[in-house]
């Protein structure tokens, strides 16, 4: 495994500098997008772990126990992945149709006002 490891490090050493700092590149702009995934979903669990506590406040008699209090973090988090998943399809279905939406775009009709006269405006033309 370690042997792997030093031949894979010397051909990217081997390779054009460019392409591998922009590989570097790549690399740290996904890391810091799965970080604010990750940091997002630990909200959401830390959201829904406070549920119950909530819950209990308001009169609901929910049982504040770690079961409970871990199921309710897990929904949170469960609830982030939906919608981290429908605002990720909706993207990329407007990407998808972009092209289309220019394409078939409406031109907006002209809207024609017809404005009453004031009287006073009504004086100034005699």
């Amino acid at each position: 495994m370690i042997q792997e490891i030093i031949a894979f490090f010397t051909q990217v050493t081997q390779m054009n500098f460019i392409l591998v700092f922009g590989l570097l590149i790549v690399f740290v702009v996904l890391a810091y997008t799965v970080f604010k995934i990750l940091m997002k979903a630990a909200l959401f669990g830390a959201l829904g772990a406070i549920a119950p506590f909530v819950a209990n406040y308001m009169g609901m008699s929910i049982p504040i126990t770690l079961t409970n209090i871990l199921w309710f973090a897990l929904l949170g988090v469960m609830a982030y992945v939906v919608y981290a998943m429908a605002s990720g399809g909706v993207k990329t279905m407007k990407l998808i149709t972009s092209p289309f939406r220019t394409l078939f775009r409406q031109k907006p009709k002209e809207k024609i006002i017809i404005r009453e006269q004031l009287p006073s405006e009504r004086q100034k033309k005699r």
